[in-house]
């Protein structure tokens, strides 16, 4: 059920305006389909349960931000910080028709990303400084030159593959690797 529009406008670069399409408030969520986030400071916003298909986050900010719930569906999303975010119980690499989620550059230091699951999807030069990733499931994700620090429990690796990561700085107990290679992955000394 539609509870609602909402009016965002476009910047067409000559100063002028005109309505953005793709953004429906339904009862119980905010469906974004088909548009780019670009530029926003959303630090400490409360964005729950939004529904993302096929959109594009580029160079926000989204600190300290409440994104419970969130699901998406072909995201992309490049040069973004989630530090100190609280992404709880979130979907945000679902895959769907061939379409995967990737996230380049992304800064997830201290998120709470616990219980959050992704399939498919890419993380490129990607950090997770003592973010909260217990219950985390990385279902057929690649990894490249990634790093991981601070404490890492009962989560899981499946499938996918592993190319240039750190584990170095992270304290792991009860984390999985399953039908993944680790020879390019650098684990905790210990």
């Amino acid at each position: 059920k539609i509870a609602g529009r909402v009016e965002v406008r476009e910047d067409l670069g000559d100063g002028g305006l005109k309505p953005a399409d793709g953004i429906v408030l339904a009862e119980d969520h905010l469906e974004l389909q088909d548009v780019t986030l670009r530029g926003l400071d959303l630090r400490y916003a409360r964005l729950s349960s939004l529904r993302l298909v096929d959109v594009s986050i580029e160079d926000c900010r989204l600190d300290e931000a409440v994104c419970w719930d969130w699901r998406a569906w072909g995201l992309t999303v490049t040069r973004t910080t989630f530090c100190n975010a609280d992404l709880r119980d979130s979907a945000l690499g679902i895959w769907s028709d061939g379409t995967f989620s990737s996230f380049q550059s992304v800064d997830f230091s201290g998120a709470d990303l616990r219980s959050l699951r992704f399939t498919r999807s890419t993380f490129t030069r990607c950090t997770f400084d003592e973010s909260r990733l217990d219950g985390g499931e990385f279902t057929d994700c690649v990894f490249s030159e990634c790093a991981f620090v601070g404490a890492l429990s009962d989560m899981i690796f499946r499938g996918g593959r592993l190319d240039r990561v750190s584990f170095a700085g992270a304290q792991m107990r009860y984390v999985g690797f399953s039908g993944v290679g680790l020879a390019s992955v650098e684990l905790p000394a210990d």
